[in-house]
């Protein structure tokens, strides 16, 4: 059974499917799967007497036995029914494949190792040339270094290890030969892991880049590792900002050592950035046509930043407790119990700064160590970011200023830097390096 599929990103699978569910009945049904640059597509023939479970689902995992082999069709969901005289046909979205075998559920812990690779990724780090190739009248001479290199060697969480690691692809034709080379992202784990822990990290990863780069990634190339040898996990291509400088990018001026602890860093504070980051992707993804939107996304991470990391307050824990029972005491006697609840729910987060008060700190912070901002109004930006977002929040409510789009692109551009810069700067990088490559750099902050 081949585990690889060698015909590029699009490919077709045909055979019999049938849904991972609880359900008692285990139904096959014959259709085909098209794997496509922009996404993939299953298509099932239901004869009119057949009613299958797969449809109550919701978000489940398809298994398939082709003419390629079993494969496992992966967070499937059906987007459409047809109706004809014989049967339906049933169109559903797949967001990735799982060649080789049949995962029969995501809690089957198996695998031991994923490797996976960005478009383009041999061309950010200054990869080892030891490798060559030569020619001559004579012909061609052929040089490889044995083994691969090892860019960076980290071990994250409790028993998983990452390596940045670059081997070479020989590639010839009629009239020409090259030796490229090729830079993976090796996931390995002491113990047997089940697909989606591995699907974790590499998302993990994929946000821990967008926050080098700028540009929202899509992996490629993924391959899971078991006993048995490798599968490979096709996901349908997604569209990426094609046009970042990598070569300006703060990854491209980091040294290994301070890799290293960008990423022990970034697994030590996933459970504070996976938030942000789901926000910071579609920032810097740049796919909202809508600058309102953007710019609100961008003021909710400052949000959570601020919340997160550095827990802005009006008092201590101690001096708020007594506080809080002074105002309980007086609430209590509010005879309204709507009116009641509402200062009672708004009281449990009364010691947290409010948005103007988060903002100023970060940019404070931000200031007081780089010299960007010195020379700016920022009170103004918070000012008006503050009134945006209210604008925004309470449509009905008439607006007291009108921001022009200009003033929007203005206000999120400055709040975007600040919130990479705070990014960059829990991850480990110098204030030097972020202001040299971030603040003073417009082609990574400009919305």
């Amino acid at each position: 059974m081949s585990r690889i599929i060698t015909t590029g990103n699009k490919f077709q699978l045909f055979g019999m499917w049938s849904v991972d569910y609880s359900g008692s009945t285990n139904e096959w049904v014959s259709g085909v799967y098209q794997h496509k640059e922009d996404g993939g597509e299953l298509h099932l023939f239901v004869e009119s007497d057949k009613y299958l479970d797969m449809f109550d689902a919701g978000m489940t995992s398809i298994h398939g036995a082709t003419d390629c082999g079993h494969c496992t069709l992966i967070n499937c969901f059906c987007k459409s029914i047809n109706h004809g005289k014989i049967g339906t046909l049933n169109d559903f979205h797949v967001n990735g494949v799982f060649l080789g075998d049949h995962l029969r559920s995501h809690d089957n812990n198996r695998f031991f190792k994923c490797s996976f690779t960005f478009e383009n990724f041999s061309k950010w780090f200054k990869v080892d040339e030891r490798n060559s190739i030569k020619h001559n009248e004579s012909g061609m001479t052929l040089s490889i270094a044995m083994g691969n290199y090892i860019w960076m060697d980290v071990d994250v969480l409790d028993d998983v290890n990452i390596k940045i690691v670059e081997s070479s692809i020989f590639r010839y034709g009629k009239r020409r030969a090259s030796l490229d080379p090729q830079v993976r992202i090796e996931i390995e784990s002491s113990n047997p892991k089940s697909y989606d822990f591995f699907s974790d990290i590499v998302c993990k990863i994929q946000g821990l880049f967008l926050i080098f780069v700028g540009v929202s990634m899509m992996p490629t190339d993924i391959s899971l590792y078991d006993s048995d040898g490798e599968y490979e996990i096709s996901p349908p291509r997604m569209m990426y900002a094609p046009d970042a400088d990598i070569g300006r990018s703060v990854v491209f001026f980091t040294g290994k050592d301070d890799l290293r602890t960008a990423f022990v860093n970034f697994f030590e504070k996933s459970f504070a950035i996976d938030g942000i980051i789901s926000k910071a992707r579609e920032v810097f993804s740049g796919r909202t046509i809508y600058i309102e939107n953007t710019f609100y996304r961008i003021i909710q991470s400052i949000e959570m930043l601020e919340r997160e990391f550095y827990k802005g307050a009006y008092c201590n824990d101690d001096e708020f407790l007594t506080i809080k029972e002074n105002m309980k005491d007086a609430i209590s006697s509010i005879k309204n119990e709507k009116i009641k609840n509402k200062f009672l729910s708004q009281l449990e987060h009364g010691n947290e700064f409010s948005l103007r008060d988060k903002a100023a700190k970060l940019i404070e912070k931000v200031i007081s160590n780089t010299s960007y901002g010195k020379i700016k109004d920022y009170k103004n930006y918070i000012r008006d970011a503050v009134e945006m977002r209210n604008e925004l929040t309470h449509h009905s409510k008439p607006a007291q200023r009108s921001y022009t789009i200009d003033k929007y692109i203005d206000v999120a551009s400055f709040f975007k830097k600040i919130m990479w810069a705070i990014l960059l700067h829990e991850l480990g990088f110098s204030w030097e390096l972020i202001e040299r490559r971030v603040l003073k750099n417009p082609l990574f902050t400009r919305i």
